[in-house]
């Protein structure tokens, strides 16, 4: 009887063991690291020449070791390794940094962003990755919010990725960002489909406040890990008192 406790004990912290690998791989993301390529000689990325805009001469590069910038409005780089986006883009988590104080952006300029676009420099949009600036070009903090587009939620399978400066002429410096994919299929239904765009679409567009989400992690809910392996142990206590009950008999 012994014996068998034991072994019950092993296969309850096995499972609770694997569910904690599980759910942390389904929430790591691919991680867009542009500070590992700090001459963007196509390791990690590269510049479209042909987005260079007129009279421009400096070209996006790597800033202090920190971010991306000199980048000008209309400017485009390109994710040198293609990305496998699943069944769609569910968030993202970015730093950027600019010499303006903490709220500029959302006060006087609203419309400063980088969009990320899929297939070519002018492909759909599928995010937009609105600023946040601590008054530094090398102060990189986390973005102030984004917003995942139909086409981002829509998206499925491996694709180009790039990265273009939209806006008034904000001069925005754009750090280091993860995407976080759907690992589940979506209804095939048109109808189901449609109304889970525009609710998603409203939901980071309303919710991806620093205030309402702090970590702007994109990831699953710590507290949600935790209460599933929270269940898992349950469970596992459950058929551990079943077998030595059994036994007792």
């Amino acid at each position: 009887m012994k014996k068998l406790f034991i072994n019950a004990i092993i296969l309850c912290l096995a499972l609770c063991v694997f569910s904690a690998q599980v759910f942390a791989a389904a929430s790591a993301g691919i991680k867009i690291n542009l500070t590992d390529d700090p001459k963007g000689d196509g390791t990690v990325w590269k510049f479209l020449e042909d987005t260079l805009a007129e009279g421009q001469v400096e070209h996006p590069a790597i800033d202090g070791g920190k971010c991306l910038g000199w980048y000008a409005v209309g400017n485009v780089i390109q994710i040198t390794h293609e990305i496998d986006f699943k069944y769609g883009l569910k968030s993202v988590e970015c730093d950027t940094a600019s010499n303006q104080p903490a709220g500029y952006f959302k006060t006087n300029e609203p419309d400063a962003k980088f969009n990320l676009r899929v297939n070519s420099e002018d492909g759909p949009v599928i995010a937009e990755i609105y600023p946040e600036s601590a008054g530094s070009f090398t102060a990189v903090v986390p973005a102030a919010s984004y917003v995942i587009t139909p086409d981002g939620e829509n998206l499925t399978g491996v694709h180009k990725l790039f990265v273009e400066q939209a806006g008034t002429g904000a001069k925005i410096n754009l750090g280091n960002f993860t995407l976080y994919m759907d690992e589940t299929p979506k209804p095939t239904t048109a109808a189901v489909s449609n109304t889970a765009n525009t609710a998603g679409n409203l939901r980071n567009t309303i919710l991806n406040d620093p205030s309402d989400d702090p970590d702007n992690s994109g990831g699953l809910d710590p507290l949600v890990i935790i209460a599933i392996i929270a269940g898992v142990v349950i469970v596992g206590a459950v058929v551990t008192a079943v077998v030595i009950r059994k036994n007792k008999k």
